[in-house]
Order: structure tokens, then C-alpha cells, then sequence
């Protein structure tokens, strides 16, 4: 029979190959290693919903590391259901290939994932990130400020994705007609869609590409990495945001302004469709998601011209 080990490997590669972005890998690779780690030895002929059970307990009770003893011990619901869907995808492969008979998670309740408060930010902490990057922080020039306006600008505009975003190269930009091609291969959706620029992130995104060509650098990304001519990195994004983080005095993530982008176009009058289609959302319960929380006594129209202090 073959090995458990052998098999992920293989799941991985199929999964690679059919285009799933490298989140959704790192995902199923970090939720597989975990499981193998609490749960060893454990073979395809091995996995049943008491296995499950077992590997969930532990997940619970698991000893922390020095930098998790700080937190409160066990773990979030939500986080126990990303492990059950992750996991579950490779065991629903294991299903179709015959490994197993069936899914170890049919008939297994999980917890339901208790409700936080609002995912999005408000006008109030909107103004002060902003605020903080033109004013309180020292960057190292001008470039990489207004670099970072532009970022932030166009996450709580335009609602895009980390990788999205990140993924921008300057030919995806028409400025003449003011849109922005988000390409599907830098997508979760895969597929290519077009987002229009806001005025607040059209002023950033000019004064950005202004600094830039002073600079006269050749990289095809429209995002680049302090003073060198080089692709904006996730790691960097996130050294730029902890910084800003420092400086505002609350904490924030970046996945917060593309809620925060989704929950302001139903403000200023767009219906749930809207907000998916601007999101680049397949399902409209993935969208749904987003809007939970929302103050729908207070709708209004347009968000062509919605600056900062137009929001929520």
C-alpha cells in the first residue's frame, strides 16, 4: 500500500498542476504536516472519523511553542474548521482514487465559528493609517512613501487581494480609461477581471508612478522594493504594515481593507452581486462572508467619488 506521505505528495502536484494559487498549497502543506505531526504513523488504511476525533483533541491540548505560550491555550474554531476543509480536500482525493472508503469527516460535527465583531475598518482608522504613513513615519524617501499610500489606497478602493495586489505589473494598468486588470493567474478566482480606479487611488497610483519613473526603474511589477529596482515582496508588505501598526497604536491586517472595501460599496448602494462581482467572487456565500456585520440601515449611492472621509 502506499504511503501516506507518498500520496500528499502526489495530491500536491495535481493540485499544482490544475492552478491552485500558492496560498491554498501553503495551506494544504502546513494543515497535512500538522496532522502528520500530531497523528504519526498514521496510514491511508488508518484514517477514520475516530482518527479525526483524536487529531482534533490534540489540536486542542497540543503543547505551545515560547512564542504561543503568551496566548491562551487551545484553538479557534475558525481555525479548527480551515484544518477540516483543508484536510478534507486530500481526503476527498484519497475517496476518488479508492485509498479510502470514505471521507473520516462525514458525520463529524465541527464547531461552529464564533463571531468577532466587524472584519472591516472604519473611516476613523482608515484616516489615521493614511495619516500615519504621510506624517508620523520616516521612510527612507519619497518613492517608498507614496508607494505605500498607493498600496493601502488601492486595497480599501479597489478590494484587492495580498497576492493580487502584489501581483500587479505596470501593463495592468490603463490610466486613461482608469482601470486595472487584475489577471486570473494572480487571482484566487483565476480568472482575469477589471477593477476601475477610485479618484483617492488614481491620485496615489499617479503620484506613485510619478516618483518612480524619477527613478527610471525597468521592473514590469508596478510594486517595488525600497530603493531597489525589484518586485514589492510579501515579506516587505509586511515590514511596512507592522510599521504602520507601531505607529497607529491599534492592530490590523491586510485582508481587513478588502472587507472594509466590500462592506462600502454595499454602503454607498451596491447590492450583494455587486459586491461579488467587485471582489472577483465565484459564490455568493463567499460574499456573504464579507458583509456579515453590515450596517444596512445606512446604504448610499456611488463610490466613484468616495474618498476617505465618505467612509463607514
Amino acid at each position: 500500500m502506499e504511503q501516506l506521505s507518498d500520496l500528499f505528495t502526489q495530491f500536491m502536484r495535481e493540485r499544482s498542476s490544475a492552478g491552485a494559487a500558492e496560498a491554498t498549497l501553503r495551506g494544504y502543506e502546513s494543515s497535512y504536516k500538522l496532522f502528520t505531526k500530531l497523528m504519526p504513523d498514521t496510514g491511508p488504511k488508518d484514517i477514520s472519523k475516530d482518527t479525526l476525533v483524536n487529531f482534533f483533541e490534540k489540536l486542542r491540548t497540543r503543547e505551545r511553542s515560547p512564542q504561543e505560550s503568551k496566548k491562551e491555550r487551545g484553538v479557534e474554531n475558525t481555525t479548527l474548521i480551515t484544518y477540516r476543509n483543508k484536510l478534507g480536500s486530500f481526503f476527498n482525493w484519497l475517496v476518488i482514487r479508492g485509498n479510502i472508503e470514505s471521507s473520516p469527516f462525514k458525520g463529524l460535527k465541527m464547531a461552529k465559528p464564533v463571531e468577532r465583531g466587524r472584519k472591516y475598518l472604519v473611516r476613523e482608522e482608515i484616516e489615521r493609517i493614511f495619516s500615519a504613513i504621510s506624517f508620523n513615519i520616516k521612510w527612507k524617501n519619497n518613492l517608498i512613501k507614496k508607494r505605500n499610500l498607493a498600496i493601502i489606497a488601492v486595497a480599501v478602493f479597489l478590494g484587492l487581494r495580498k497576492g493580487e495586489l502584489l501581483g500587479l505589473k505596470l501593463s495592468d494598468i490603463n490610466l486613461d480609461k482608469r482601470l486595472l486588470l487584475v489577471r486570473g493567474e494572480e487571482s484566487k478566482s483565476k480568472r482575469n477581471r477589471e477593477a476601475s480606479i477610485n479618484n483617492v487611488a488614481f491620485g496615489t497610483l499617479l503620484d506613485y508612478l510619478e516618483e518612480r519613473k524619477k527613478k527610471k526603474y525597468q521592473n514590469i511589477y508596478l510594486f517595488v522594493s525600497d530603493n531597489k529596482d525589484m518586485r514589492f515582496t510579501d515579506h516587505g508588505l509586511k515590514h511596512m504594515l507592522a510599521k504602520v501598526e507601531s505607529s497607529v497604536g491599534f492592530k490590523f491586517h491586510m485582508h481587513q481593507f478588502r472587507h472594509t472595501f466590500a462592506v462600502n460599496v454595499r454602503y454607498k448602494g451596491g447590492d450583494a452581486l455587486e459586491v461579488m462581482l467587485r471582489l472577483g467572487h465565484s459564490d455568493l456565500r463567499m460574499t456573504e462572508n464579507y458583509l456579515r456585520g453590515f450596517p444596512i440601515n445606512s446604504m448610499r449611492g456611488g463610490l466613484k467619488d468616495c474618498g476617505i472621509g465618505d467612509l463607514i
